[in-house]
């Protein structure tokens, strides 16, 4: 009796065993079948996340290029190639409005050697369209010369008689606007920039702000520059750079180069800070509001005077990018 018993227990726990073997199989294999199916599901999402991401960042894409182009065919009329008798190739400028609604073209005070070359000097401004003029720079109604030369803040402001304005406006030719006190770009914001690089007129070209600098160009001239990464080369100078808004953040100036290459890109606008300060402040060409003037003024009273030159921060050859010719 005894051994029917151990053997009916034996069989049962075998049985239990077989069981419980069983149901440990079954259950492992539900779980590795979910966990494939998890897996499989996580990929699933991770694949549509990342086309999601994609499709994203060509909308994005899709977008700025099409911003660019917009902002390009806008602003391009608004740009000019600046020649004088001497010269084949010549530099650039833009048209920029003031709040009395007078026009002029802002350019880079290089170009000219001294005042008097400035005065004294026939100019032929070239406009993308084919549109030209004859021009003779005057010195504004206060009887100030709106030149300055490279060692102070390298602007120059050539004003337009009554006719070539009405003529410009006739042609729906704008005047580029300066961008608002306050928002001026950050470092990383992109910026395009126009001129005629080695006489090739109507020319754009896109980059980023780089950084922006302090320099001092002589004793007394303390210059904020924004650095681009934006190719820029001998006949750029002047030109109008602009914000994604169309706004005007910077004129074109000046680049490094190695042993008198072309861009290297390290090149240099002026900034917008600098442009407020000169055209308003020093030479009296209303652009601000007295609110805006009033700002501008304690801006400039917070600068320093232990700043670098570009000549011995950069150890290149530092070009103007007027014309060569």
């Amino acid at each position: 009796m005894s051994n029917r018993v151990g053997i009916v227990a034996t069989t049962l726990g075998s049985m239990a065993l077989a069981a419980s073997g069983a149901l440990y199989y079954h259950t492992q294999k539900i779980s590795e079948e979910a966990s494939s199916k998890n897996n499989e599901t996580e990929k699933s999402v991770q694949v549509l996340m990342d086309r999601i991401t994609e499709l994203e960042t060509a909308n994005k894409k899709l977008n700025l290029e099409e911003v660019r182009s917009s902002l390009i065919k806008k602003i391009l009329p608004s740009t000019v190639t600046i020649k004088k008798p001497e010269s084949s190739g010549g530099f650039s400028g833009g048209i920029i409005e003031n709040r009395d609604g007078q026009y002029a073209v802002l350019t880079c005070g290089h170009a000219w050697a001294k005042q008097e070359d400035f005065l004294n000097k026939e100019l032929e401004i070239i406009f993308p369209s084919g549109y030209s003029f004859k021009i003779m720079p005057k010195a504004l109604p206060n009887g100030i010369v709106p030149w300055s030369s490279t060692l102070g803040n390298d602007l120059a402001l050539i004003l337009l008689p009554d006719n070539i304005q009405q003529e410009l406006k006739s042609r729906n030719i704008s005047g580029i606007p300066l961008v608002p006190f306050g928002q001026e770009p950050a470092v990383g914001d992109s910026m395009i920039i126009f001129g005629t690089p080695h006489g090739y007129r109507g020319s754009a070209a896109f980059g980023m702000v780089s950084a922006k600098r302090d320099f001092i160009w002589d004793k007394f001239t303390i210059r904020m520059d924004y650095q681009t990464d934006v190719a820029m080369n001998y006949g750029n100078s002047g030109g109008p750079a602009i914000n994604m808004r169309g706004e005007l953040i910077g004129v074109n100036s000046w680049g490094a180069a190695i042993n008198g290459g072309g861009s290297i890109g390290l090149n240099f606008t002026i900034s917008p800070e600098t442009i407020r300060k000169v055209v308003d402040l020093n030479w009296g060409w209303n652009v601000l509001t007295k609110e805006e003037r009033l700002q501008v003024n304690q801006q400039n009273a917070l600068k320093y005077f232990t700043l670098p030159t570009p000549q011995n921060l950069f150890p290149f050859i530092v070009n103007n990018l007027a014309s060569k010719s």
